[in-house]
């Protein structure tokens, strides 16, 4: 996936919580300045836990162009529910940052095309 420079820093889900907070502590090291994109799949423990504790750790010293996560906003558009106290807590962290910039703020909505690793967003 091509999100802007290449090769691009995107992170999809971060575990539990010592995944995270071991993600936060390596992009740091490597000196990591910018994220061009930040996945958040859904609000299981296993993909988000990690994620609450890496965005803690690395707000204000790394960049995020874009994160895609569909929280309680865009359930209101039709989207399936989720636990709600980790929704809360992940809107806050990511209220200030560029969220679901490519759909204009909307929900993420992937349609596959012919390549199965190739994600391409529907456009507003």
């Amino acid at each position: 996936m091509y999100i802007g420079r290449w090769p691009p820093h995107v992170l999809v889900d971060a575990g539990h919580t010592s995944t995270g907070k071991a993600l936060a502590v390596e992009l740091l090291d490597r000196g990591t300045g910018e994220l061009e994109l930040l996945v958040v799949t859904h609000v299981d423990a296993d993909h988000i836990e990690g994620m609450l504790d890496f965005l803690e750790a690395v707000s204000g010293r790394i960049a995020i162009a874009d994160v895609w996560f569909n929280g309680w906003r865009h359930l209101q558009e039709g989207l399936e529910g989720m636990g709600p106290a980790q929704r809360e807590r992940l809107t806050t962290l990511i209220a200030r940052l560029p969220w679901n910039a490519i759909a204009g703020g909307r929900a993420i909505r992937v349609r596959l095309r012919s390549t199965p690793h190739t994600i391409r967003p529907e456009r507003p």
